[in-house]
């Protein structure tokens, strides 16, 4: 029951002894919802726009006179039109004396629970450390070990970390072993759970490579690792403060490695990015999708006036093997953009580009031939409209767009149907930078270089300028009134 605040629960569910019901109120976690049946209400109904419970068979919205379905319906029409659910009709539930509206909606494909597993109190906590020390798993519980075999709280669960090569065999001892006790397994790739990893992998790695002894034989972070690790999981996974209990244990670490600052989100998300812990924009912009504070802090006011029409396109494995790659430069340029500068990847680059972009969300589980997923060829291309070169001002994100148009249409002519995509791009200009610096690392200078012989070259006369400007005015006011109506949302 998400954003439910009646006095009274639905009689069937009241009657119901064979279901178990949870109460939840935060949207940034909506999404790993791991119930069979969510019911939305209120609030909750607005995340409907960016997301849903990726694990719910049957999806329930609250029909009564709510604000957010101004929002919400919007994304019920958006998840419809995508083909993520069947609509099953409206269903009346009666409430004591009174009666509830709900609209139902069903999952098309149930997604398969991943990251949860459930286990048997009989083999318990102790049960499964034992394992894990007596096969050599390479892993960590992440967080709340202080009491192990016991859980930190009732009810609790257990979050653990383990290596991509044994993730199938503690998957597996879980599967035998099945019961009550929550378990989250998160691998370094992420690849099972099909979505950004829990850790960008380099992160995780170094989390596992500085496990130390923790109680009852299990293994846990280094203390300078689990501060940082813990601060990552305030930060990005959670996006609030508000449990005291995350305060205590911040502030019980920091003392420990005598760090005195005060634990407010900000201070950390400035340690850690001094740590090397921030992610990239690219994953901020995945993360931000559910939580708010992450958007507010680095994309809600995101300024234009360093939008130059700069791009990044990451060809994938699959566009090399299938000997497309030059057909996409060649239609890069038709389209009015210009090659900077290119780099096929040779293995290590491969391997160092898909670990540091995208979050490491790069391979996804089902695919036959996971190298066709991994980065193979960055290709650095400028916009020949010089936006930015007329007026540094405010001119709204258009070369943005222009990009973001460009990936689509390369996508929609070069990939296979019913096939992930072979081509990956930035949507701007910060973000292309940032791949600049990991793709072509001691090259920045020869880059920027040949962007500036580039406009040297390609400048604008005043009737050229004139044009484009005519050109653009009806997207400029479009474009404005667009991110008007939005930031009035976000408002209120």
């Amino acid at each position: 029951m998400w954003g439910y605040h009646d006095k009274c629960l639905p009689d069937l569910l009241l009657e119901n002894h064979n279901v178990c019901i949870h109460t939840r109120d935060k949207p940034s976690t909506i999404s790993r919802e791991q119930s069979e049946v969510c019911f939305l209400d209120r609030e909750i109904i607005k995340a409907l726009l960016v997301a849903f419970p990726q694990n719910s068979r049957y999806i329930l919205v609250r029909l009564a006179f709510r604000t957010s379905w101004l929002i919400g319906f919007f994304g019920i029409i958006r998840w419809l039109a995508q083909k993520q659910f069947i609509f099953r009709g409206i269903l009346p539930l009666r409430s004591r004396k009174s009666w509830q509206f709900w609209v139902v909606l069903e999952r098309r494909k149930q997604k398969k629970v991943v990251q949860q597993s459930n286990l048997s109190a009989e083999i318990g906590v102790q049960g499964l450390l034992d394992f894990l020390r007596k096969e050599d798993i390479n892993y960590v519980v992440l967080r709340s070990f202080d009491k192990l075999p016991k859980l930190a709280r009732e009810g609790g669960d257990l979050d653990i970390l383990v290596a991509d090569k044994d993730e199938l065999r503690v998957r597996e001892f879980l599967n035998l072993n099945q019961g009550n006790i929550p378990i989250d397994i998160y691998s370094v790739s992420g690849l099972s759970a099909g979505g950004l990893p829990y850790y960008p992998p380099p992160l995780a790695r170094k989390i596992l490579e500085s496990a130390v002894e923790g109680p009852a034989g299990s293994r846990v972070p280094a203390l300078r690792e689990a501060f940082l690790s813990f601060a990552y999981h305030v930060l990005y996974h959670k996006g609030s403060l508000t449990e005291h209990r995350h305060m205590e244990n911040l502030l019980l670490m920091a003392q420990k490695m005598d760090i005195f600052m005060d634990i407010t989100l900000e201070n950390l998300e400035e340690y850690l990015a001094g740590q090397g812990w921030r992610p990239k924009r690219d994953t901020l912009a995945k993360i931000a999708v559910m939580n708010e504070w992450v958007w507010k802090r680095f994309l809600a006011d995101s300024s234009p006036k360093n939008e130059i029409g700069l791009g990044v396109f990451i060809l994938k494995g699959g566009a090399v093997r299938l000997g497309f790659a030059s057909a996409v430069v060649k239609a890069i340029e038709r389209d009015g953009f210009a090659i900077i500068h290119k780099i096929q990847f040779n293995d290590k680059q491969k391997h160092y580009a898909a670990d540091h972009l995208r979050g490491g969300n790069w391979i996804y589980q089902s695919s036959i031939s996971p190298e066709d997923y991994l980065p193979a060829m960055a290709i650095v291309v400028l916009d020949r409209n010089p936006i930015k070169w007329i007026n540094e001002q405010a001119l709204g994100q258009v070369p943005a767009g222009r990009m973001h148009a460009l990936k689509l249409k390369l996508r929609k002519e070069f990939d296979l149907s019913g096939q992930k995509s072979f081509i990956h791009g930035t949507d701007n200009t910060t973000e292309a930078w940032e791949y600049i610096e990991i793709c072509f690392p001691g090259e920045l200078a020869l880059i920027e270089k040949k962007m500036e012989n580039f406009k040297q070259k390609n400048g604008f006369n005043f009737l050229k300028k004139m044009h484009l400007y005519l050109r653009l005015s009806p997207y400029l006011l479009r474009h404005g009134l667009k991110r008007f109506i939005i930031k009035r949302i976000i408002e209120r």
